[in-house]
């Protein structure tokens, strides 16, 4: 099984450019997943920064259409470098089709108070969850690489509000969490939507906003994520909703919003 990792590290050619090769395996629908095509979009962004005490800070993606299985074509261009600052623009092309397109913006550490305080969501013990078993019936193929450990409510019950919750880690993990894995991670569960719905719905993600509060690097890739998140609006088959993922101990890792249209 490749990891999730190896799914989101692009080869660079020799013109600069990137090659992202998605095996079968990784689809939600027609194409890959959305976490693993826009972490590698990150993934090359982060590579063609030259000072690695800047670190990506916030990424702000859109899908417009699936990005099939084998290999695609990814380029990076330099929007602005500033003093301490870096805005970064990719694309990924598949054939002639532009599949997905980010903007990153790297940023080194600066003096603050550190303070986030969000309310915490923590439920029980991780490994007090059982592993809910994926990769079959109705999940996206992709979900098979992935470990969920998910709390009530769950999706197609009726339930009256629009939230989904759980723990989540890959099923095989690298020594040390990049940003590509919590991007991944923040677009692993379904929509909370899904929680109010009594039948499914195919739906489809057209923008996805991340920011990483966290370092990767300084997480147990061995402890899962605790994962929240919240319908906040449905307008005319767009669904507007918020992911937040955090460690163990209630610190704020990445917060996720993202839109989501509801295909007829």
């Amino acid at each position: 099984m490749q990891t999730l990792r190896n799914a989101t590290t692009p080869t660079r050619n020799d013109d600069g450019s990137f090659t992202l090769l998605v095996e079968d395996g990784w689809q939600q629908g027609r194409g890959a997943y959305g976490g693993l095509v826009l972490g590698a979009l990150a993934t090359a962004m982060e590579a063609s920064e030259p000072d690695t005490s800047r670190r990506l800070r916030t990424l702000t993606g859109e899908l417009p259409g699936p990005t099939p299985v084998g290999p695609a074509t990814i380029t990076v261009e330099t929007l602005r470098r500033g003093s301490g600052v870096t805005t970064l623009h990719a694309r990924l092309v598949a054939g002639t089709e532009i599949c997905a397109a980010a903007t990153a913006v790297l940023g080194k550490a600066r003096a603050s108070d550190d303070l986030a305080l969000p309310e915490s969501p923590l439920g029980p013990p991780w490994n007090d969850v059982p592993i809910l078993p994926m990769g079959s019936g109705i999940a996206p193929t992709f979900t098979q690489h992935l470990e969920f450990r998910a709390l009530p409510p769950f999706p197609f019950t009726s339930g009256k509000e629009g939230v989904t919750q759980g723990y989540i880690r890959p099923q095989k993990r690298s020594s040390a969490l990049r940003v590509s894995d919590l991007i991944a991670l923040c677009d692993s569960y379904w929509p909370s939507y899904f929680v109010r719905l009594g039948i499914p719905r195919p739906m489809a993600t057209i923008a996805f906003t991340v920011q990483i509060l966290v370092d990767p690097a300084t997480l147990d890739p061995e402890e899962p994520l605790f994962y929240r998140a919240r319908e906040i609006a449905n307008v005319d088959g767009f669904v507007s909703e918020i992911r937040e993922l955090f460690t163990r101990a209630g610190k704020l890792v990445a917060v996720n919003p993202q839109t989501f249209v509801i295909i007829q």
